[in-house]
């Protein structure tokens, strides 16, 4: 069996196994309703506001900023529990043993897990722009510009799957360092307070090193005294995606780095393939 089919099948079944949990249908629930009561404050707006500088003046750009960054938090947690435990519930009930003596490297089962995970965080993301979308726009109106803002979104759309991806493969690295999952749990929420939370990092004036700094600044590129240069407020795509660039390629190079420090723990005692 080719290594790209292995990864493909244990891509599927992570994402089968992810994306049909019941917990999903709680994550679904608490979105829609966030979604609904921030969309539904829009009504009351004259469709002919506007505001300034940026985005062609469109306040709908910043209506779904404000939407938006609330629920990135969930879709990080959500993600980031999914790979937590994939890597901890299957060492509890030895079913990743029972894997890494099939015919596949060890590697195989942490770059499939974490390919399915990052489809998982590529469809929540996708559900919820789209969501946010049709309501924003029943309750309020379309934007001023669709393509330009098409290339926002999806750009946010790409970041989104960065960061939970990222976030993902740092919980499965916690998993793989801690094999008792309560520890592994506690470290990751502890992971999650002191990055997210940014008081920690951000009051230490640390380089834009962890996800949640490199996130931020992709969206935000620059933000300090009067020049206020971000993915909803910009002029055009490009003036943003210009500064925004060097924190993608980062962010990218980041998450590479974290997948091969999984791969590495999990293939450390035995790096030839099982069976």
């Amino acid at each position: 069996m080719s290594g790209i089919r292995i990864l493909y099948l244990v891509a599927k079944n992570e994402l089968r196994r992810s994306l049909f949990h019941p917990i999903n249908l709680v994550l679904v629930g608490i979105i829609i309703v966030l979604i609904y009561v921030n969309t539904a404050s829009y009504a009351s707006v004259p469709k002919s506001t506007t505001i300034d500088p940026g985005s062609g003046g469109d306040v709908f750009i910043l209506a779904y900023k404000n939407i938006l960054w609330v629920l990135s938090y969930l879709m990080v947690i959500f993600v980031g529990f999914y790979g937590l435990m994939s890597v901890s519930e299957e060492r509890f009930k030895h079913v990743i043993d029972v894997l890494i003596v099939k015919p596949l490297y060890r590697r195989d089962v942490i770059i499939g897990k974490f390919i399915g995970l990052s489809c998982l965080a590529f469809i929540i993301s996708s559900l919820v722009l789209l969501l946010t979308f049709v309501l924003l726009t029943s309750v309020f109106r379309p934007p001023l510009s669709m393509g330009d803002f098409l290339l926002r979104i999806l750009s946010l759309d790409f970041g989104l799957t960065m960061i939970c991806s990222l976030t993902a493969g740092l919980a499965m690295l916690a998993s793989l360092l801690f094999k008792n999952i309560l520890t592994s749990a506690s470290v990751f929420i502890t992971y999650l307070f002191a990055d997210w939370n940014g008081y920690i990092l951000g009051r230490l004036h640390t380089p834009p090193i962890s996800p949640y700094l490199l996130f931020g600044k992709m969206v935000f590129p620059i933000s300090t005294g009067a020049t206020w240069i971000n993915l909803f407020n910009a002029n055009s795509f490009m003036e943003w995606f210009g500064y925004a660039l060097p924190y993608i390629a980062v962010l990218l190079l980041l998450t590479l780095l974290v997948v091969l420090l999984d791969c590495f723990i999990l293939t450390k005692t035995d790096d030839t393939r099982m069976g």
